[in-house]
């Protein structure tokens, strides 16, 4: 053998970037952020719960995470779990929720796995049998009432079922275990939790065996926040950085977790994930973000024909977040802020509206504007004006209904509001180009479904749809470039499901962009 074919053949090292979020992650990313505000770091953690939740490598003899949310109060902790459920199950109340505070007392452990034989408060498994037989007949007289409400054990909490039922009708494998106060539990009822984690079976009362392997347990609690929220600033003429004293609070909570639980339960926690404390410029989109949030819900409860425009003025919206402000505001007085000073008033001009015997009239296509003034009630409240014709009438409100609304057609009704208000609002403000990127499972599916877009974007959704660009091979991606504002990119995402897109923004519109080698289409009439 020749000389040169001895020699070791040597290839250069390919540097993979392994830490870049996926698809999917970018996606959970944008979508977590826009609603839990000023918490990048925890909406990061979420996005690991949920993928090492999912993960073919996660150890299947242990529950699925055990992780505790800590900060000081009103930052958003119950908020993250909430948009977490809706994510995975499309259900912002989709988990089971154990309150700490009822869990004090030496023997609260056996309300949550249930009493064992011979104590009182045992349920023999026959009995259990024989009342889900009952409480099934009830539901199927009633199916109305059984629907609107979460059917648990009350002797066992952490049953099997329970902890499925808690998903609803979602596919995703995975049960969210949300333990709330968690620094006011008995020290009994940490050792239950701390047994199902590293084992990944819970034993109840009657012996029953309960799987682990697909909960996720979350912790949130406020410890030390008393001693946080209320310490004072140092005597000096040096004050503190916001830095600083964000470090500092931190510091002061993770001494007392430590304080709390012993070493060995602080060990199986997968992360502590620390809370910020809200800046003012966070408040201020959190007070406009649940403005926001009681319009829409306005828009797609009203019926035929009653829905009036709102909008909300800028004085207005400093005025709410001041009042939150005052005594060291957060996201919590924020809430209260916009249900005392706009959500009470706007429910009783909605009911003087609907009141047949009342001189006021505000109809479909009226404008109702909110502002400040401090002259008017000494400026303690709000201002409602009234401007008739004002506003946007929808197509549907000039259509006399033949027969009752269902509720998917007012559901429909609400959403094609928003979509001619968000339309009338893009003629004068500055628009960006949003790419909707959908795969299909064969080339006459998305050849379809660019069809439908290209009718839909005009007609339904009020869009300019500037540029397609298609897949020419397996997998099918059609990718769809509209012209909107945020305000519509947000209806955009309704209207086409978000477990199966992805959005970009560009930075230019795509038709003033040259066009580039491969499938990129001009959209034509």
């Amino acid at each position: 053998m020749s000389t040169s074919m001895k020699k070791k053949i040597t290839r250069k090292p390919i540097l993979l970037d392994v830490y870049s979020p996926t698809r999917s992650e970018d996606h959970m990313l944008t979508w977590m952020s826009g609603r839990l505000i000023g918490q990048n770091n925890a909406v990061s953690a979420a996005v690991r719960i949920y993928t090492m939740a999912l993960s073919k490598l996660k150890e299947s003899e242990k529950a699925a995470g055990l992780y505790y949310l800590v900060g000081e109060p009103g930052v958003g902790k119950t908020e993250l779990v909430k948009l977490l459920a809706e994510f995975i199950h499309g259900n912002r109340n989709a988990y089971v929720k154990i309150d700490g505070a009822s869990l004090q007392e030496k023997n609260s452990a056996n309300r949550l796995i249930g009493a064992p034989p011979g104590y009182v408060g045992y349920e023999d498994p026959k009995d259990t049998e024989a009342r889900e037989v009952k409480e099934a007949e009830e539901a199927a007289k009633d199916p109305d009432a059984a629907a609107r409400r979460f059917r648990k054990n009350p002797r066992k909490l952490l049953c099997r079922k329970n902890l499925v039922a808690s998903r609803g009708d979602s596919k995703a494998p995975v049960t969210i275990l949300f333990v709330d106060e968690a620094e006011k539990m008995y020290h009994t009822v940490d050792d239950l939790f701390l047994n199902a984690v590293e084992d990944g079976v819970m034993s109840l009362g009657d012996n029953e065996q309960v799987e682990f392997g697909d909960v996720i347990v979350i912790y949130a609690g406020n410890p030390g926040s008393a001693e946080a929220v209320n310490r004072k600033d140092p005597i000096g003429f040096t004050r503190q950085t916001a830095e600083k004293r964000e470090e500092q609070t931190r510091e002061i909570i993770m001494n007392a977790i430590k304080a709390r639980y012993r070493p060995e339960m602080c060990d199986r926690f997968d992360e502590f994930i620390y809370f910020n404390k809200l800046q003012t410029e966070d408040l201020r989109t959190i007070t406009s973000l649940r403005i926001n949030q009681l319009i829409e819900r306005f828009m797609n409860t009203m019926s035929r024909g009653t829905a009036f425009t709102i909008e909300v003025q800028d004085s207005a919206r400093d005025f709410m977040l001041e009042e939150a402000l005052k005594n060291s505001g957060n996201a919590r007085r924020i809430g209260r802020a916009v249900r005392k000073y706009f959500t009470i008033p706007l429910n009783r001009l909605i009911a003087l509206a609907e009141d047949s015997e009342s001189e006021l009239q505000v109809l479909s296509g009226d404008l109702i504007v909110v502002s400040h003034d401090k002259n008017y009630h000494e400026g303690t409240l709000l201002k409602f004006e009234l401007i008739e014709d004002g506003g946007v009438v929808a197509p549907q409100d000039t259509i006399k209904a033949s027969a009752k609304d269902t509720p998917l057609a007012m559901k429909f009704a609400g959403l094609d509001r928003q979509l001619t208000v968000a339309a009338e609002r893009a003629k004068k403000a500055s628009r960006n180009i949003y790419a909707v990127v959908t795969e299909h499972e064969s080339e006459l599916q998305m050849l379809e479904e660019l069809q439908a877009a290209r009718e839909e974007s005009a007609s339904i959704l009020r869009m300019e749809l500037v540029e397609v660009k298609i897949g020419m091979t397996a997998p099918w991606t059609l990718t769809l470039y509209f012209q909107a504002t945020e305000e519509q990119s947000n209806l955009l995402k309704q209207h086409y499901p978000l477990a199966n897109l992805s959005f970009e923004k560009k930075g230019k519109p795509a038709a003033e962009s040259k066009e580039g080698p491969g499938s990129t289409k001009k959209v034509g009439k």
